[in-house]
């Protein structure tokens, strides 16, 4: 489910629990965190952190996998490609889980032109 004051409410009245499509994300290899933010919005985007290792493509065939097993309105259109989120840059709590509102607000500039131009899906940081 997720906790009610992280759902998120799509332009199109759509309630999504960021959880649930971020655990999806998790679920896959290349994976190593993710937050979904898209409150307003007309989509959903991610910024996610990959494995050590894993490539830009293979981060992009695990998004699209992941968007296989959720309906249309929750799939992930955009995404950014993050270094991890630590408790050192307060991107993360103590036990290491993603402090929302810190992300969203550090990554407000990018999220904002995922949203704005006609850029390529993923932007790496």
């Amino acid at each position: 489910m997720g906790r009610r004051k992280d759902l998120l409410i799509t332009t199109f009245g759509r309630n999504i629990s960021p959880e649930w499509v971020e655990s999806t994300l998790l679920a896959q290899n290349a994976i190593l965190q993710a937050v979904v933010v898209g409150d307003a919005r007309p989509w959903l985007v991610a910024i996610v952190v990959p494995m050590p290792g894993a490539t830009p493509e293979q981060v992009t065939n695990a998004i699209a996998q992941a968007n296989t097993g959720l309906p249309d309105y929750a799939h992930i259109q955009r995404w950014l490609i993050s270094l991890p989120f630590t408790l050192t840059n307060q991107l993360a709590t103590g036990n290491g889980r993603p402090i929302r509102a810190s992300i969203a607000s550090h990554f407000a500039a990018e999220l904002e032109s995922l949203y704005q131009h006609e850029e390529p899906n993923h932007v790496v940081l």
